[in-house]
């Protein structure tokens, strides 16, 4: 009777941490696809995160069993769980950032769009050197997320990556101004420690979230 309790607790327990991610998982929509509607050109102006540095951002969870044996053959066990935490300077570096605005032309093209290239600025839409020819630029904030790395009850790391709020800029260059401001959710999970693959499934997800809204299809054939 004793085991079965404990089943039931473990098996609750594993369920319960789960549960706060799973609505994420979801959202995993198919961007519109609008290489028939010769839209203007677009290029990537920048991807900036708010979290930055010795943030906190989620915790590394390893669990350890061990086991030693006396001289009479009996068996005594302990079980010890390290964590250790994961900053937002793990993830959000200046190669990183790079990736993420390579994801971004990457998603844009697949949708249809016809993306000139990408631009460097210190901020989203400023001094930037983007073709002269790119009508809008394109700018995302990672304004919250967090992840977390953790072994099942078979000891197997897994990481799971959560972009709770990716904001998102349409900037018209013709006059000069933000036109369209959207917000998107992205999932990502990876087998081992591997944050940076994680990191980089959930904003393409997030990514592609937000080309699969039809307003903005919308916005961009009304400012055409």
């Amino acid at each position: 009777m004793k085991r079965k309790i404990i089943v039931i607790v473990l098996s609750f327990f594993v369920m319960s941490i789960n549960t706060g991610w799973a609505r994420h998982r979801h959202t995993n929509l198919i961007p519109v696809n609008v290489s028939s509607k010769n839209l203007p050109s677009i290029s990537v102006a920048k991807v900036n995160s708010e979290i930055a540095g010795a943030v906190t951002i989620g915790v590394m969870r390893h669990n350890e069993q061990t086991y030693s044996y006396n001289r009479k053959l009996k068996s005594t066990s302990s079980f010890h769980q390290d964590t250790h935490n994961i900053t937002a300077g793990d993830i959000f570096n200046v190669n990183a950032v790079k990736d993420y605005e390579r994801i971004v032309a990457s998603e844009l093209k697949q949708a249809g769009y016809k993306v000139l290239g990408s631009s460097s600025s210190d901020d989203l839409f400023g001094n930037s050197s983007a073709p002269v020819s790119t009508r809008y630029k394109i700018g995302a904030i990672i304004k919250q997320c967090n992840v977390r790395v953790i072994d099942d009850l078979f000891s197997q790391s897994q990481t799971e990556f959560n972009m709770e709020d990716i904001q998102w800029e349409i900037y018209d260059t013709k006059i000069k101004k933000v036109i369209h401001i959207a917000h998107s959710t992205g999932w990502g999970r990876h087998k081992g420690i591997a944050v940076t693959n994680a990191a980089e499934e959930a904003f393409r997800r997030a990514c592609r979230n937000f080309l699969a809204d039809q307003n903005l299809v919308l916005m961009f054939e009304h400012n055409r």
